[in-house]
């Protein structure tokens, strides 16, 4: 589909490891429209499936608003991974084999998570999802980062990483290794299997995404005071609480605001709360935030910054994630 009769607008998009959003917004910072779909992670899914859900999730825009190509002014694609010169230039190529014509540049996601609740001012972010990261800018624009490396790697107290710290003191526990964990029975139960062994299945069949959304059952073996999961969850926070004070430490004690973002760090309320309590002994200076609006809405700012033009951040409505 090429153009549509005048619908101008910038977009970004979230390229998350579970879903990616799309936001389309007009250069008066009117909202036009939103769109969401598969994961657009590289760290997630081969190049083909990314390459295919990007497609999918931009003819889904196009269709739903009536728009086409041409009409972009201006894009940022957001995600997790951007860490050296030759990651950023893969995800440019997959943008490249598009039709879009307009200027288009890649970040972390870190960036645009940020960006969307700052402008481009002094923060830090603090990231626990599907993966993990830390970010921060001072107020003379110095930035620093913290983790993200990927889930092979890296990627602690993520939901990728709890579950598979939680599937292998399962499996310790079923070879004899170490205590009865209720873990073997939340998993075994949670993916509906026969027996135990062949979550070896799921776990080498599946994705990242897959592999996260188990996180929810070493959550709820903590709450159930299961001692592995308690274990799991503690060195998770000890983790996260390094990644704030190695921000602090890198960035200066000058008072900012802390966003917290991720779905497992937002709904989870022992990590939410602990490290609350650990900000506010140690770090006094710093306003723990929810994010007012999602990561999509820094990536569009940056596309219109990159089309040499400012979007009205005051004119954008506040968008708390549940």
């Amino acid at each position: 589909m090429d153009g549509s009769g005048g619908m101008k607008h910038f977009i970004g998009i979230d390229g998350g490891g579970t879903h990616s959003r799309l936001l389309a917004v007009h250069p008066d910072g009117s909202l036009l429209g939103r769109a969401r779909g598969g994961s657009t992670n590289l760290e997630s899914n081969p190049a083909d499936v990314v390459m295919a859900n990007l497609n999918a999730l931009v003819a889904d825009f196009h269709r739903e608003y009536k728009t086409g190509f041409s009409d972009c002014l201006g894009l940022c694609f957001g995600t997790a991974g951007v860490d050296n010169q030759a990651t950023k230039r893969s995800v440019e190529e997959l943008l490249k084999k598009t039709d879009f014509t307009c200027p288009a540049m890649v970040v972390n996601d870190a960036n645009i998570a940020l960006h969307a609740n700052t402008g481009g001012g002094p923060g830090l972010m603090l990231i626990s999802g599907t993966g993990s990261i830390a970010y921060g800018v001072n107020a003379q624009g110095a930035e620093k980062r913290v983790g993200g490396y990927g889930f092979l790697v890296g990627d602690e107290c993520s939901g990728y990483w709890l579950a598979s710290r939680g599937i292998r003191e399962a499996l310790h526990a079923h070879d004899g290794l170490r205590a009865p964990t209720s873990l073997m029975e939340g998993f075994t139960a949670a993916l509906g299997l026969f027996e135990f062994e062949e979550i070896l299945d799921f776990v080498y069949k599946g994705n990242k995404a897959d592999m996260a959304q188990l996180s929810n059952v070493v959550a709820r073996a903590r709450d159930e005071g299961d001692a592995a999961a308690m274990e799991i969850f503690e060195e998770g926070l000890s983790y996260l609480r390094a990644c704030v004070d190695q921000l602090v430490s890198d960035l200066g004690s000058d008072p900012m605001p802390l966003f917290l973002g991720g779905g497992l760090l937002t709904n989870n309320e022992f990590l939410r709360q602990s490290l609350a309590q650990h900000v506010a002994r140690r770090h006094p200076q710093l306003d723990i935030r929810g994010m007012d609006r999602p990561a999509e809405w820094g990536a569009v700012v940056l596309a219109a910054k990159l089309a040499g033009h400012r979007l009205p951040m005051a004119a954008f409505p506040d968008e708390r994630e549940p």
